[in-house]
């Protein structure tokens, strides 16, 4: 899961010059329409993904009959309704950052290509990042890396909060978020497995995904709320912090898995 996402930020370090020359070139709508032709090779890529289709007669409902009782039962269990919401707030920051970063660098009087830059820094660090990150859960309980991921991106987030930005500082702040970017996608499906067995596990992240991309949602829409509101993203920082302490907190109190004897 660490080198799959370790893809993801490969894709996202090269697609952001791409796009700006697309931009440049050919304006937003153009970069849209290469962005998409981009995608559409995706659509020849993932049926040949399934090396293991599941064979008859194994007794478990397909599709989606059988996921709203899936998902009650597992959000039923203290531990994994806790590993949901610090999902929420990992979305909830990263949507935030990769939305609002750049304008937040321009209000500043920053060049506007910094942002660009930064998000691009993103994307390399995050290579190395993710792939440290699932390594990581394989010594130790997934949800006190999760924990600690989201501690140190919510100090480096007050820190550049509370400093004056600079090209330099915002290229170090780039760097230290973008290795721990999506590492909390492996430890945060290895976390689940631990619980709950790899059966499932596609329906089950899921289930977590759904709520990351709510607090995306929340986090994309609210910073732009604000801004509007106010001019500036000052008034947005400290909800920030307290939503990434949430994060922390939620992963800690976890309880660890009590193993069965054989």
């Amino acid at each position: 899961m660490g080198l799959a996402s370790a893809g993801g930020s490969i894709g996202q370090a090269a697609l952001i010059p791409f796009v700006q020359w697309g931009i440049t070139d050919y304006g937003t709508s153009g970069a849209f329409f290469m962005l998409a032709a981009t995608m559409a090779l995706m659509v020849f890529v993932a049926p040949r993904l399934e090396w293991a289709p599941p064979g008859p007669g194994t007794g478990r409902p397909t599709g989606l009959a059988g996921l709203p009782a899936l998902a009650k039962r597992a959000l039923a269990q203290r531990d994994f309704a806790l590993l949901t919401l610090g999902f929420f707030a990992c979305g909830f920051q990263l949507a935030f950052l990769t939305t609002h970063l750049p304008a937040h660098l321009s209000l500043c009087g920053l060049p506007a290509g910094l942002g660009v830059t930064a998000l691009m820094l993103v994307g390399l660090f995050n290579i190395p990042g993710s792939w440290l990150c699932g390594r990581i859960g394989n010594s130790i309980r997934p949800e006190v890396a999760l924990g600690g991921i989201y501690m140190i991106r919510t100090i480096a987030i007050a820190i550049f909060a509370n400093v004056t930005p600079t090209e330099w500082g915002t290229l170090i702040f780039a760097s230290v978020m973008g290795f721990i970017w999506l590492g909390t996608v492996p430890l945060t499906s290895a976390a689940i497995a631990r619980r709950f067995g790899v059966a499932d596990l596609g329906a089950l992240y899921g289930i977590c995904f759904f709520s990351h991309q709510m607090g995306g949602f929340l986090g994309a829409g609210a910073g732009a709320w604000v801004v509007d509101a106010t001019g500036s993203y000052a008034a947005f920082w400290p909800v920030m912090l307290v939503v990434g302490v949430i994060a922390v907190v939620a992963n800690w109190v976890t309880r660890p898995m009590k193993v069965a004897a054989a």
